[in-house]
């Protein structure tokens, strides 16, 4: 079996960046029905998550760092929110468990982490990469295979 069947290379620059983290978002709708502005708001995240991991290599650090006040608030000032606002869209981003809290050991939350399966995984060529594979049956296939079993 080929591994590829059908390859679509989308092209994305620096100055696209933006544009890459809210299409990232866009196209992951299904899974977490936000409004507009919220996706607004965690395409901010991940971008800035994005940025913070060139410098920050230590994944545990990097989850601590990213959604701390400094940078909440940071992005609620370049989206021009009200903390209020910014308080909803976290409360909506929890609720879609998109991001989740990282516990002390007495239970009390230390700090919250974006989910990973909402996280593109950039590598180091700027590349990402993803593979969706189909395993199509049809009616009478998925029959005889019951039958077969």
């Amino acid at each position: 079996m080929k591994l590829v069947d059908k390859a679509l290379v989308i092209p994305c620059s620096a100055n696209d960046e933006k544009d890459f983290f809210l299409r990232w978002v866009e196209y992951l709708k299904p899974r977490h029905h936000l409004t507009t502005r919220e996706q607004e708001v965690f395409a901010a995240f991940l971008r800035n998550r994005y940025e913070l991991s060139k410098g920050i290599t230590d994944k545990a650090i990097l989850d601590e760092v990213c959604l701390n006040e400094a940078n909440r608030d940071k992005i609620r000032q370049s989206l021009n929110m009200s903390g209020p606002q910014m308080n909803g869209v976290l409360s909506k981003l929890r609720e879609r468990k998109i991001i989740a809290p990282s516990r002390k050991p007495n239970g009390k939350v230390d700090y919250y982490v974006i989910s990973p399966s909402f996280i593109p995984d950039i590598d180091e060529s700027g590349d990402f990469k993803l593979m969706f594979i189909f395993r199509y049956k049809s009616d009478a296939e998925k029959g005889n295979s019951a039958t077969n079993s």
